[in-house]
């Protein structure tokens, strides 16, 4: 007789390594203080250590936080390329930048907040808590380190992308 196992579809499944996962609100923050650099990174991290039911999505969404910026500024060209719009308004459509990416963050952070809450249920983010600091430290270094990374290559399309 074979016996058939239940499983709720947004409990974790136990693999042989897993990461540590850090609180989403933590690569939120990153975003806000550090820039796209560091956000996006550490809300590509946690996707992959949290490997919730909406990992896919939380990738596609962190990429087209990168990908999504220099084609609003492309298309705030081409407006005032085509003289759809006057040079006075650029700094005020420039702010298309920052709220797409913040939005999108905000997107991925809610996103991840589910799969987190689970991954603490099942006591996967209490067994250490030294790593309740990692997120504040890398929060406060990405702070600290973002106009040496503006700064590291002299270009407007690079400081668009992670900043």
């Amino acid at each position: 007789m074979s016996h058939a196992s239940y499983r709720i579809l947004d409990e974790p499944v136990a693999r042989g390594f897993t990461l540590p996962a850090l609180n989403p609100f933590w690569p939120l923050l990153g975003m806000m203080f550090g820039g796209a650099w560091l956000g996006v990174a550490m809300f590509v991290f946690n996707a992959v250590a949290l490997r919730g039911p909406t990992f896919a999505r939380e990738l596609g969404i962190a990429g087209g936080i990168l990908l999504g910026s220099p084609l609003i500024v492309f298309l705030i060209g081409f407006a005032l390329n085509q003289q759809w719009m006057t040079e006075g308004a650029i700094k005020y459509a420039l702010l298309l930048v920052v709220a797409w990416k913040l939005s999108l963050a905000y997107w991925v952070f809610f996103l991840q907040q589910q799969s987190h809450a689970l991954y603490e249920y099942f006591e996967r983010g209490s067994r250490n808590p030294q790593l309740a600091s990692v997120g504040p430290a890398l929060v406060i270094a990405g702070s600290l380190v973002k106009s040496s990374v503006i700064g590291a290559v002299d270009s407007p399309f690079w400081t668009l992308m992670v900043n």
